[in-house]
């Protein structure tokens, strides 16, 4: 059986791990929402500098969307480690949380079991 204090010791773990994954996550799409709207900002310059015949500040701004997806890309991936990191806490915390539920479920069979037997 897992101790009291050891097994507040794994919920504590358990918690903060949460708590982290849930704001890398967080974090992941705010700059995933920034990195859209500066793509779109930046097609929008692209085009508008094309039709107004500026080919140079057209190709830059075709460069900069380019970069954007890149760091947009990076964005999602970093998000996505983020649920897989959250769903792996979630698993260890159901693990935990079934090791321990059949260890008191034991427990209270065997007390029974004395308390009939005396």
């Amino acid at each position: 059986m897992i101790g009291a204090p050891m097994e507040e010791d794994v919920w504590q773990e358990i918690i903060g791990e949460r708590v982290k994954a849930d704001d890398a996550r967080r974090a992941a799409l705010e700059v995933e929402t920034v990195l859209e709207a500066a793509i779109r900002t930046l097609e929008h310059a692209g085009e508008a500098a094309y039709q107004a015949g500026s080919e140079t500040a057209s190709l830059i701004a075709g460069q900069r969307v380019t970069l954007a997806m890149s760091q947009l890309e990076v964005a999602k991936a970093v998000s996505s480690n983020a649920l897989q990191e959250l769903a792996s806490v979630q698993e260890l915390s159901i693990t935990v949380t079934s090791k321990h539920a059949e260890q008191e479920s034991e427990e209270g069979q065997q007390q029974a079991a004395e308390t009939a037997a005396a």
